[in-house]
């Protein structure tokens, strides 16, 4: 690797002779490009042992967090205010959406991310005025838990990172919970009929089977 250093110097020699009107010959032509792979190894190496990390500034924009951990999707926290949230996506970034669950309509709240797509759907429970967040559904396979499940993970992957207590049919789907990581993961079977759902163990559940979306509680 050349350091930054001598990428600089290389870069000004390659502006001093820039200036003169002559063509640039073969000699110039191949320091460029040295400088610009340079340029590469030094955006690719990032931290200074040679690793890329990922810039800050997208941890702290909620828009680009894609954390997903016990209690926390992204910005949004199981407990926190409807404001809160609000605060930190912004107001044209939040969607109120009508969600009817057993003939009851609730009010609930889409976090749009880029180009309008839903993110997540952040489901309040309220106790007079204030109002508070008891349930994330995970709609984005961006978001990722610290060993890389999320959706698009398989049944395999998914009890090698969490402890899956019960497996259970939904209404619409089949569903794995972590009762340690307050999770359930929603499983696509393939070519089993939902009519033999009820009676599947932990055992039968094929391990390719894949996350297709999951609920924080």
């Amino acid at each position: 690797k050349i350091n930054p250093f001598l990428f600089c110097l290389l870069l000004a020699f390659s502006a001093c002779n820039g200036d003169s009107a002559r063509p640039q010959d073969e000699k110039e032509s191949k320091l460029e490009g040295i400088a610009a792979e340079i340029h590469t190894d030094i955006n690719e190496a990032g931290a200074p042992d040679g690793h890329s990390q990922t810039p800050a500034a997208s941890l702290d924009a909620p828009l680009f967090n894609y954390t997903l951990q016990k209690g926390q999707a992204g910005a949004v926290k199981i407990n926190a205010t409807i404001a809160e949230i609000r605060q930190q996506y912004g107001q044209d970034k939040l969607r109120e959406v009508d969600l009817i669950e057993e003939g009851v309509t609730t009010r609930a709240y889409e976090i749009l991310g880029e180009r309008g797509r839903t993110d997540l759907r952040v489901e309040q429970e309220c106790s007079g005025e204030a109002c508070t967040v008891f349930r994330i559904t995970v709609l984005n396979p961006a978001f990722k838990s610290p060993g890389g499940i999320g959706i698009g993970s398989t049944f395999e992957e998914l009890k090698k990172q969490f402890t899956i207590s019960q497996v259970m049919p939904g209404d619409e789907h089949f569903l794995a919970t972590s009762k340690s990581a307050k999770m359930t993961f929603f499983l696509d079977l393939g070519d089993i009929p939902a009519s033999r759902w009820a009676n599947l163990k932990k055992k039968d559940i094929p391990n390719s089977a894949k996350v297709t979306g999951l609920v924080l509680y």
